[in-house]
């Protein structure tokens, strides 16, 4: 049985596909009433209904966040005012930034849900690291085990193994990110429809979330 979002996915991704060949301040104002009634709102709907279970599943509370679609450009060589996605996340109260969230995303040719820690610094990144070094091989096994992917979202990592830990450590590719994030691909044609499909991706990742939390 759909639970009323089956129509947000094909719609997002083809307003993306025109936004990425559009994408001027022109072409999107006389889209804005559409974005944000049929995009924006269910987006905002489906993000606080998985808030809540988010927090059931994980055991913990967390907020939800919707990201605007207006681009920050300023410093990027890439002036196009508009992001061509809808991207959400979901992160305890208060929590640090070693803490992991979850993320959730419908691109132009994509729907993903991830778990993970980005852009970590100073004591955070001394945590992971540390954490990469005791238990490295414990944290493979498990990412291994959710079927996910590990992405390259943030600062891009070291060239080297950073120091103190051997050059040739056994998980220095680990060691080189400044965060780790776990990604899976979302069933868009659910046949119980997007909350429970991202849901069943929540659960998969629970293991890898819930060793971050216990060691960071």
């Amino acid at each position: 049985m759909s639970d009323g979002f089956n129509a947000l996915i094909p719609r997002a991704q083809q307003f993306f596909t025109d936004l990425k060949a559009n994408n001027t301040r022109d072409w999107f104002n006389e889209r804005k009433a559409f974005y944000n009634d049929d995009i924006r709102a269910p987006g905002v709907l489906f993000a606080e209904i998985m808030a809540e279970e988010i927090s059931r599943i994980a055991h913990i509370p967390v907020t939800p966040k919707v990201y605007r679609i207006y681009r920050d450009v300023r410093f990027a060589k890439d002036k196009s005012p508009f992001n061509p996605w809808l991207h959400m996340i979901w992160s305890d109260a208060g929590a640090d930034e070693a803490r992991p969230w979850y993320f959730f995303g419908i691109d132009h040719d994509a729907v993903y849900l991830a778990t993970g820690v980005l852009g970590l610094q100073k004591e955070g990144l001394l945590r992971y690291r540390r954490m990469v070094d005791r238990v490295g091989d414990d944290l493979t096994d498990v990412i291994d085990a959710t079927g996910g992917d590990v992405v390259d979202y943030g600062p891009e990592p070291l060239k080297r193994v950073p120091k103190p830990f051997d050059p040739d450590h056994t998980h220095g590719d680990l060691l080189r990110r400044k965060g780790l994030i776990v990604q899976r691909n979302v069933r868009a044609d659910h046949p119980d429809g997007l909350v429970k499909a991202a849901v069943t991706e929540v659960k998969r990742l629970l293991p890898f979330h819930q060793m971050l939390r216990e060691h960071l």
